[in-house]
């Protein structure tokens, strides 16, 4: 497979299960093939590049302060300056600082000294040199790894080194430096003894321009976890520490990002409280290396080659990713660098999204990027919608063609394309490649390069389960068509694009059957929605629990229902009760009604909701219940002719939502929820014990939106 996109800045890795996937990236669509490893250095390139602008926006901002009687600037006379508690001006005197700590330094008035300007580690963009530099002795509280941040204390374009000893440095021993971390600011890590001394070396990238602030010095101690076997514990959700600066490079590699080996790799254990997608995240300003990280199924050290996703670059060389997660399940966390070079202190996030429901868009409406085949031909770009044994019912698609930030590099206004939804094989997997083709509407490319949604209402279409919408274009070598959506990415790979680089018509009745099938963004490493949307709504629920069907227990008491659909019969002989769903089940405007049927005459009757399912059920009563997890009482009613209603709006009672809420747990959009009714019957039927005095109806699930 031959394919071509167009990068803003970083490019993720071009692993992918589809063969000859030779991908090509440039700002300038005529940029010619290149490997990743050469890809990479670009990109690197690309990112020194751009915080060499910002450097230079810097610089003018603080020269114009200047002007305007603001910033004072460096001393230009090379003498000697007089500083208040911030900092020596010379290696030869320095402040003395110990342990951990905030320390401020002032380093306006300062000079430019002889040591530390030719360090070999503080060479970026093409100079080692660190201006209007200060001097500070530190004495190390502990053995461990030092972590030296202006992050958060300054705001200056800062430089920063360290070196062992107690005096002015000898050239080339420096033990680490660093240029930018944190936007401008600098970060640095380095192994340190405890009660030692340090030299710290604080200063100014070439042509910026002194200031004051505060450093903070941290040591940490190993976390122990370099090997998969040794894994950190961690539980919930939240921010964690990492420490990989004397990690070594494990054999359990995903080989699916990129260059595939995660080198000084560290190992975290965590079990998955809830489920929904986990977001593993180092994009939260703390990580100062080029990082790579992976997640497996696993309780113990994971086989090679069985990461569940995994992502080298995502915000700028940091990484972030996305994957499915149950709870109770346990996940194995591998967090290393991209080369033998990156390693270092930090932390990462780990939180949890509810999964998207049915009809949820999937991209946040504008590109970052845009694919096309190198040699030119028709591409299919599709995105993933439904869930699996829910109805939805589709009023309209809503796509989108080429791309606002990079505009010119498609098929203009005019062009013929169609608009498709597929409905997913009876497999059901999610993968394209065996569904089947239920409408193509025939249309112009329009609204092009404006990141603009077009409309297309049609005759209402329900389908249960999985299923698809997109659009394609025929395009030339050199042009890009399919615009994607790299920058909120949480819900995994449900985006995929097929089609003919051979020819300017693919098969579009038969995905599968392409010179290039289904395949997803995410498995050439671009992991990305399309923007591709659908208007649909799903019926409120759906229902389950017959009692001794489908691997439900069977009724208690000898008393099966008469029919499906429908609970344990009951003293009356109603056949037993069931329970339907009827209006909204948006958040926004929760409408939602429950009405049952086949109780007592006139029975006292509970609506329960859970939050997990209990697929073989439990006797409860003389009836059956597959609700489980957290229970809440919502609605207390009384049976009419055996039929009772909630909640009654008429009679003030709150919505579900609302009333759930209430008690304690919180729905959120694209969350479960599991309702069943249970009611008041005196007379136990032969079978069950005495105290069995209630029954249940079937169970209604429901996926709030």
């Amino acid at each position: 497979m031959d394919i071509r996109f167009l990068a803003t800045l970083m490019v993720a890795g071009t692993t992918c299960s589809i063969a000859s996937a030779d991908v090509t990236t440039a700002v300038n669509p005529k940029t010619q093939q290149v490997p990743y490893q050469a890809r990479k250095i670009q990109a690197q390139r690309e990112n020194e590049a751009r915080m060499l602008a910002m450097k230079q926006a810097a610089v003018q901002q603080q020269l114009s302060s200047m002007s305007q009687g603001g910033m004072q600037q460096g001393n230009p006379t090379g003498m000697p300056s007089t500083l208040a508690l911030g900092g020596g001006d010379s290696c030869a005197t320095p402040d003395v600082i110990s342990g951990n700590g905030t320390f401020a330094f002032d380093n306006s008035l300062a000079t430019t000294g002889a040591e530390g300007q030719t360090e070999a580690l503080c060479n970026f963009f093409a100079t080692t040199g660190v201006t209007n530099d200060v001097w500070f002795r530190w004495t190390a509280p502990s053995t461990g790894n030092a972590l030296m941040s202006l992050c958060g204390g300054a705001s200056m374009d800062s430089k920063i080194a360290a070196y062992a000893g107690s005096s002015c440095p000898t050239a080339g021993t420096a033990l680490a430096c660093n240029d930018d971390t944190c936007a401008l600011q600098s970060q640095i890590s380095f192994s340190v003894t405890g009660g030692s001394s340090y030299m710290l070396q604080l200063g100014n990238y070439p042509t910026a321009l002194g200031s004051s602030g505060t450093f903070t010095m941290n040591v940490s101690v190993p976390m122990g976890n370099d090997d998969c076997s040794a894994a950190v514990v961690i539980t919930g959700t939240g921010t964690y520490p990492f420490d990989s600066t004397l990690a070594t490079t494990g054999p359990q590699q995903s080989l699916g990002c990129g260059g595939a080996t995660a080198y000084n790799d560290v190992w975290f254990s965590w079990t998955a409280p809830t489920t929904g997608i986990a977001v593993y995240s180092l994009c939260n300003g703390g990580v100062g290396f080029d990082s790579l990280i992976a997640a497996y199924a696993a309780s113990g050290c994971p086989i090679a080659g069985t990461a569940i996703g995994c992502n080298d670059d995502s915000c700028g060389l940091v990484s972030s990713m996305s994957f499915p997660v149950t709870a109770g399940t346990n996940y194995m966390l591998q967090l290393g660098g991209y080369s033998a070079a990156a390693l270092g202190i930090g932390s990462f996030d780990l939180s949890i999204l509810p999964p998207p429901g049915p009809c949820t868009p999937l991209d946040d409406g504008s590109t970052d990027n845009l694919l096309g085949w190198t040699a030119g031909g028709d591409l299919v770009w599709l995105n993933r919608f439904g869930q699996v044994g829910v109805p939805s019912t589709i009023g309209s698609i809503d796509v989108a063609w080429g791309s606002l930030a990079f505009p010119a590099l498609g098929p203009g206004n005019g062009t013929a394309t169609d608009v498709f939804l597929y409905q997913d094989g009876v497999s059901q997997d999610g993968d394209p490649s065996d569904a089947t083709l239920v409408l193509s509407i025939p249309t112009t490319i329009s609204a092009v390069d404006t990141d603009t949604f077009v409309t297309y209402p049609i005759a209402p279409v329900t389908i249960t389960g999985i299923f698809f919408v997109g659009s394609h274009a025929a395009h030339l070598a050199g042009q890009y068509v399919a615009p994607m959506d790299q920058t909120a990415h949480p819900y995994g790979p449900v985006s995929y694009f097929f089609g003919d680089n051979t020819s300017p018509t693919a098969n579009y009745a038969n995905p599968g059957a392409n010179v290039q099938p289904p395949a997803t963004f995410d498995s050439i490493g671009l992991p990305a929605q399309v923007l591709a949307r659908v208007g649909c709504s799903t019926a409120p629920a759906t229902y389950l629990c017959d009692p001794g069907v489908s691997g439900v227990i069977s009724c208690p008491c000898t008393n099966p229902p008469t029919g499906s659909l429908r609970g344990c019969n009951n003293s009356s002989a109603t056949g037993g009760a069931s329970i339907t769903a009827a209006g909204g089940h948006t958040l926004a405007t929760p409408t939602l009604v429950f009405t049952t049927a086949g109780e007592k005459p006139t029975a006292t009757s509970i609506f329960l909701q859970g939050n997990a399912v209990l697929n073989a059920g439990v006797a409860f009563g003389q009836g059956v219940r597959c609700v489980g997890g957290t229970l809440k009482r919502l609605y207390t009613k009384t049976a009419s002719g055996g039929s009772a209603t909630a909640p009654n709006f008429g009679a003030g009672d709150p919505s579900i939502p609302a009333r759930s809420a209430a008690l304690g747990d919180t729905i959120l959009a694209g969350q479960t929820r599991w309702y069943l009714t249970y009611y008041r019957d005196p007379i136990v039927l032969g079978g069950c014990v005495g105290t069995s005095t209630y029954n249940a109806t079937n169970t209604a699930a429901v996926v709030w939106q």
